[in-house]
């Protein structure tokens, strides 16, 4: 890996040198290449620079030996860019980056991340549908294996109401195994000194793991979703009701998060008098 790295150096600098890229956070550097192992993607501003990043590549390519897959690569085009400029024959499609689906708009890229891993789950419900479990080993199974993927992917886009419909039903299939009679998730969703089985809701938890990462990203210096919140004058506590009118509404993700954050975010003693219902 580190000679790799070292080879593929000399790329990631002409790339620097030769390439606008895009300015995230007003720094003086912008970014023009991501590279992760042996994955890199190059950000272009322009259709006219399309001619210099295949200039760079050739000339790399004859001076390494290397060769790019093209079958294996992908471009996403972005606003207005022409998707009839080809760049090295790489079909333009919706891109897979580190298990997320990514196309033009965040609707669809959360929309098709979730109906994967929610057709993921379903057979994976249905491949272990007959093991021998009883209902305790089977509402443990489902905490700890069957929802193991959900919780990643719920740090980055909230899910859908109609997918974690998929999904619960999905679970009720796997524990039930065909009874006649079926106690609600609702019920098992309790904890175990109300009578539950402490079966994890799945929307709860994924909300409060995206509310948490935001968090997180929204207080993290250096991260373009600070540099938002902070263009936004979102970094205090929002107004009750919360006032969404200076967050574009595309971004409904941040949205979400801004009514969240109005309902969680703790009182500080310099604030009005005001309390926060549901």
């Amino acid at each position: 890996m580190i000679l790799y790295a070292a080879c593929l150096n000399p790329l990631l600098t002409t790339l620097d040198t030769r390439l606008e890229g895009i300015n995230i956070t007003n720094k003086r550097r912008s970014t023009t290449a991501i590279a992760y192992a042996d994955d890199v993607t190059i950000i272009l501003r322009k259709p006219e620079e399309i001619a210099v990043v295949t200039s760079i590549l050739n000339d790399y390519m004859k001076a390494s030996g290397a060769i790019i897959n093209v079958n294996k690569s992908q471009a996403l085009a972005l606003g207005t860019w022409p998707k009839s400029r080809p760049i090295l024959n790489i079909r333009y499609d919706n891109i897979k980056i580190i298990g997320f689906h990514m196309s033009a708009n965040t609707k669809t890229s959360a929309l098709m991340s979730w109906t994967t891993l929610s057709t993921h789950i379903k057979l994976q419900a249905q491949e272990n549908y007959h093991r021998a479990l009883k209902l305790g080993s089977r509402i443990q199974y489902v905490n700890e294996i069957l929802l193991a993927s959900v919780w990643y992917k719920a740090q980055i886009f909230p899910p859908p109401t109609d997918i974690v419909k998929q999904i619960n039903a999905a679970i009720s299939y796997f524990i039930w195994k065909g009874s006649i009679f079926k106690v609600p998730l609702s019920t098992l969703q309790k904890p175990k000194r109300e009578g539950g089985r402490a079966l994890i809701n799945v929307m709860a938890k994924c909300m409060t793991l995206f509310v948490m990462r935001m968090e997180k990203q929204c207080t993290k210096k250096g991260t373009l979703t600070a540099e938002w919140i902070r263009t936004w004058t979102r970094k205090s506590r929002p107004v009750n009701p919360p006032d969404i009118t200076h967050t574009p509404k595309k971004l409904n993700y941040i949205l979400r998060y801004i009514l969240e954050m109005a309902y969680i975010m703790p009182q500080r003693p310099n604030e009005k008098e005001s309390s926060y219902k549901k």
